[in-house]
């Protein structure tokens, strides 16, 4: 069995695309101080808010209100990520491609 054919096991429809979206994509956006600060969380749910990756990113991108303590570590973490996620990617999509 081919690696396509293990993911077209679990994405049968185009409706199954969702699930990842509302499991994991907008609880990442409403925890990560999207929509409101992340100091106003609950202490557990502020420190796994602050392990995900849009955290890092939001708090990058709000550098005008001042930069984060540790904010070099932050983007060179995003682009480790970047770079360890496209990778994998590729390394996925490119048999498909050139068969």
């Amino acid at each position: 069995m081919s690696r396509g054919e293990f993911i077209n096991i679990w994405v049968a429809t185009i409706d199954q695309i969702n699930i990842p979206l509302f499991l994991f994509i907008v609880p990442m956006f409403t925890f990560c101080g999207t929509y409101f600060p992340r100091e106003t969380l609950p202490p557990i749910l502020g420190t796994i808010a602050n392990l995900l990756p849009l955290a890092a990113l939001v708090d990058l991108l709000r550098w005008s209100l001042g930069l984060p303590k540790f904010w070099l570590v932050e983007l060179i973490g995003l682009v480790l990520g970047i770079a360890i996620f496209s990778g994998l990617a590729w390394r996925q999509i490119y048999p498909q491609l050139f068969r």
